[in-house]
């Protein structure tokens, strides 16, 4: 059982309205919410295992069992969209409640430690307060088997020690839980049609196969897999609340990683290098086009049929046949004719990290360096910040004013009207196209130097070790997204945006461990 208590309030003056439980608030005299929040939550399992006597080399682990999962959320909201109000909105208590019932089996074989296969089935039944129910099936099946050669006493050869290749398939699904009933705005007016489509789960079915090895005296090993999930009856939270639709979600990709000791020697000195490589494509399949949040200057974040999840959406420049910026009084336009298009999707092309760790008796130096390629990010921080000319971009101010590149919209040659560079940027602050940056970036996430104390003086300190460690975090980032950390526009949520988050902090520190 947990408890909280959150309270926010809004100065007067502030222009940008606030989402809050009454709806989406002016606020413009100030204002403030207080909610009150309790969440019970319970959880139980049981679970028998049964291991026969092992034959031949062969041996057989069976299980099963039955589990609860229940939540309650109680939330009590207070506040008001002005300051001072005599017409308070009434203090909104609401309560949801979720639980799932499940009874579960499989097994777990192996053979001479080389051949494995395990499979399971667990059968769920859900349901969520207010109505709506569902009972759903899940199987998975997992197998492996070593083909490293042997030598005749059975033993792996020296330069091939392992090879294991294993493949799965599986199904698996994502309830709706009270705190989710919360996050979709559910209220005793949701429809009967909405409150069945949250209650069935969404199910995925996924598939997987793969291959590890390691090799010349643990010198060398690597771990890759190649693997597609289809996520069936999505239920996504629109800016609106529920969207029951029939959204499908496909990933596909592959991940990878290798650790390579170019050196290892007698006396202690040690060099290891790690690689990994991530590749994912995820997209969204039938469904009409669902916005995921609140327009932002006319953008906003999709799910839309053929585009990854969270599509950046929006008015992009309007141009000619030959892709020049048509303009008017010497300003850029919005294309409204052709309406919103997809500006850019998030998520990454790929990431990939390397690192490295040198050791030397008392000595450790490491480095860790990681990289995301492509991928869109919206920057609410750049837009607001250019059209209110506070960034540096915006410092170029020349009596003659701005002459942008282009044809004039009436008469189709090449511009000569200057314009001002508060007209300039108060024009593109209509344009979504021009915000959307790429997200790529290539981070320095960590170096650390340590240095580990001689033995003789560790006993002085009655201790087994103790070291200290200089370590820096986040030193330094490359990235071509101006004034803005991108990788912290990711979170949890499909939607991708910059809306004025702080960056990624750095940081250098001193750290001492000891080990009584």
């Amino acid at each position: 059982r947990a408890s909280a208590r959150r309270s926010f309030s809004v100065a007067a003056g502030w222009m940008g309205g606030f989402p809050y439980y009454a709806g989406r608030g002016d606020f413009s005299t100030g204002g403030f919410e207080s909610d009150d929040i309790s969440n019970n939550q319970i959880n139980g399992d049981l679970t028998l295992r049964a291991a026969p006597v092992a034959m031949g080399g062969a041996s057989v682990v069976f299980s099963g069992g039955v589990a609860r999962r229940s939540q309650n959320l109680d939330i009590l909201y207070r506040g008001a969209d002005k300051l001072v109000d005599t017409t308070t909105t009434a203090p909104v208590s609401w309560n949801r409640s979720s639980s799932t019932n499940a009874i579960f089996g499989g097994f777990e074989a192996a053979v001479n430690s080389r051949v494995s296969l395990s499979g399971s089935a667990r059968q769920e039944s859900a349901s969520i307060s207010s109505g709506g129910s569902a009972s759903t099936f899940y199987p998975a099946v997992m197998a492996s088997v070593d083909i490293a050669p042997r030598d005749s006493a059975g033993r792996s050869a020296r330069a091939l020690e392992a090879l294991t290749l294993r493949a799965g398939w599986s199904q698996s699904g994502n309830d709706a839980t009270a705190a989710s009933l919360q996050r979709f705005g559910v209220t005793s007016a949701t429809s009967a049609s909405a409150l069945q489509a949250l209650s069935a789960p969404e199910v995925t079915t996924g598939f997987e196969v793969g291959a590890s090895a390691r090799m010349f005296d643990s010198r060398l090993s690597f771990d890759v897999a190649a693997y597609r999930e289809r996520t069936a009856d999505v239920v996504v939270a629109s800016a609106s609340g529920v969207a029951p639709s029939a959204l499908v979600l496909t990933n596909r990709g592959v991940e990878a990683t290798a650790t390579l000791v170019p050196i290892r020697q007698p006396n202690g000195l040690t060099w290891s290098v790690g690689a990994s490589f991530g590749k994912n494509s995820n997209s969204v399949d039938g469904g009409s086009a669902v916005a995921l949040a609140p327009a932002f200057r006319g953008v906003t974040f999709q799910a839309r049929n053929g585009y990854a999840l969270g599509a950046i959406v929006g008015l992009g420049f309007l141009r000619d046949a030959s892709g020049q910026l048509l303009l008017r009084n010497g300003r850029p336009l919005a294309d409204s004719a052709a309406g919103p298009r997809v500006l850019g999707e998030p998520g990454p092309a790929w990431i990939a990290g390397l690192s490295s760790l040198l050791q030397y008796r008392w000595f450790e130096f490491s480095v860790l360096v990681d990289t995301h390629h492509g991928g869109s990010v919206f920057s609410a921080t750049n837009l607001v910040g250019a059209y209110s000319g506070v960034l540096a971009e915006t410092a170029v101010r020349p009596d003659s004013g701005l002459l942008i590149s282009g044809l004039d919209f009436g008469t189709r040659t090449a511009n000569t009207t200057h314009v001002s560079t508060e007209d300039y940027y108060h024009a593109l602050g209509a344009i979504g196209e021009r915000w959307v940056y790429d997200a790529s970036f290539v981070k320095l996430r960590e170096a650390r130097v340590s240095f580990s104390l001689p033995l003789k003086f560790i006993t002085l300190l009655n201790a087994q070790s103790l070291r200290a460690s200089l370590i820096a975090r986040n030193a330094a980032i490359w990235t071509k997204a101006p004034n803005i950390d991108p990788e912290t526009a990711l979170s949890a949520s499909p939607v991708r945006a910059e809306m004025g988050q702080l960056p990624a902090t750095k940081s250098l520190g001193f750290q001492v461990t000891l080990t009584p």
